[in-house]
């Protein structure tokens, strides 16, 4: 479980806590040890991605979903068709949630290749770009996605050029 507490110096601290009973001679639970971690660090940056005002997902090398913004989640549940929470979305592979296969190597290839694509999937124009994460020997450990629905941008554009 985490804990917040405050630390001397009146900062906010999270901690990851473990207890385990200790027992006496008869079976009995005598008294009860806590194993505590700190990890703000990574609580804080799960509340700078979860603050993001735009589209980002983490995935892992699998391509599992790992993270994402509140505006990546309701674009993903564009796709879906779903109206499910951010977490039913965490731990599925971000190709599946695409009900077109064709849709769903659009997304892999733009994962895959690092590139900045503009692709068009389920009636939206997207601007995809990911950038891999590599481990501390510098395999590939998963990847993080930019999405940018330009929809309205694009039709406005055609609407601008439409004679």
């Amino acid at each position: 479980a985490e804990k917040r507490s405050t630390r001397i110096v009146k900062e906010e601290v999270w901690l990851q806590a473990v207890y385990a009973p200790v027992k006496d001679e008869t079976g009995r639970v005598s008294k009860v040890v806590k194993i505590a971690t700190d990890v703000t660090a990574d609580v804080r940056i799960k509340m700078a991605i979860n603050n993001l005002p735009v589209a980002v997902t983490v995935s892992d090398a699998s391509g599992c979903l790992v993270s994402a913004t509140p505006p990546a989640v309701t674009l993903l549940q564009m796709f879906t068709g779903e109206s499910t929470s951010g977490s039913a979305l965490i731990g599925r592979k971000l190709t599946t949630l695409f009900r077109n296969p064709q849709d769903a190597d659009k997304l892999e290839h733009a994962t895959r290749s690092g590139e900045v694509i503009d692709t068009f999937i389920q009636g939206h124009h997207l601007r995809l770009q990911a950038q891999p994460i590599l481990d501390s020997q510098g395999g590939h450990a998963g990847r993080v996605t930019y999405w940018l629905d330009r929809t309205q941008e694009v039709s406005a554009e055609s609407e601008v050029v439409a004679p």
